[in-house]
């Protein structure tokens, strides 16, 4: 998706969300935000070390097999080829510095033709790797001078490296409702998430109406 976006061209910043992510400030709001922090990176880290080690250093032949689904048999598999890796004393991307955090980003112009140059890196180190979609860009942006363009320098978990609103107490992460409407128009942050349709509309309508 970021290659399509970028090969259009012309762009400042480039956002990654999802579905059931909405924007909680208007137009205007957000401009001037940009605008007023052009050329910062807005990407999460979750800690100063990284310790999942076991995601980046064993081959998971059948993760894209398995998704999110339950493929027992596939799962089984993964845990004994790891095994087996971890016996013999395998150990691949060794020497790396990997960091990892939320994949959800705000990255400049310059960051995005970065990360696509890197394409080739990107598929050695991490194919075949365990839910590297929180690792790669993080270990991108950690091994590089745009680590001086963070926006939330503290490698702490918090969501305002992203300008995200998303409340992991409550939920995994928790869905907000018509009764949280104060709460997200009134936070710093510009995008929040979860909403679901199934669970509460009233909030997305609520949110839509705000924004015209």
């Amino acid at each position: 998706m970021l290659a399509k976006a970028y090969s259009i061209g012309g762009y400042s910043y480039y956002h990654l969300l999802s579905g059931e992510d909405l924007p909680i400030k208007k137009q205007e709001e957000l401009l001037d935000f940009w605008d007023r922090n052009n050329g910062k990176e807005f990407v999460a880290f979750d800690q100063k070390e990284f310790i999942e080690h076991d995601r980046v250093s064993y081959y998971y032949l059948f993760q894209d097999k398995i998704g999110r689904e339950r493929h027992y048999f596939l799962r089984k598999l993964d845990q004994i080829s790891v095994f087996l890796q971890k016996r013999l004393g395998f150990c691949r991307n060794a020497g790396i510095r990997f960091q990892k955090g939320a994949n959800w980003f705000s990255i400049s112009n310059d960051l995005a033709g970065y990360v696509l140059s890197m394409e080739g890196w990107i598929q050695k180190t991490f194919r075949y790797t365990l839910c590297c979609d929180e690792v790669f860009l993080q270990t991108i942006v950690v091994n590089s001078a745009f680590k001086d363009r963070l926006y939330h320098s503290g490698f702490d978990n918090d969501y305002s490296a992203v300008m995200r609103l998303i409340d992991w107490q409550r939920g995994q992460p928790y869905t907000f409702r018509k009764e949280d409407f104060g709460e997200l128009v009134n936070s710093d942050k510009l995008f929040a998430r979860k909403f679901q349709a199934d669970v509460d509309e009233e909030i997305i309508k609520q949110i839509e109406e705000y924004l015209q």
